[in-house]
C-alpha cells in the first residue's frame, strides 16, 4: 500500500449501496470500509488512471 507523507483526514459522502458493495473487499483485507476506500483513492491517483476509472472525457459534471 502506499502511504501519503503526511496523512490527512477527510470525509467522503459515500452511498450505502456502495458502502455495502465495499464491505466484502474491506473484510477481505482486514480494513474498514473507510481505509479500503482511501486505498483505491491513492492507487487510482498514484497510477495516473482517474481519468480511464470515470471514463468521462474529464468533464465536470
Amino acid at each position: 500500500m502506499r502511504a501519503s507523507p503526511v496523512p490527512h483526514t477527510q470525509m467522503l459522502p459515500l452511498s450505502r449501496e456502495i458502502v455495502a458493495r465495499l464491505l466484502p473487499h474491506a473484510a477481505d483485507r482486514g480494513v474498514t470500509v473507510g481505509v479500503l476506500a482511501a486505498r483505491i483513492v491513492e492507487a487510482v491517483v498514484e497510477d495516473g488512471i482517474v481519468d480511464a476509472v470515470l471514463d468521462d472525457g474529464g468533464a465536470s459534471p
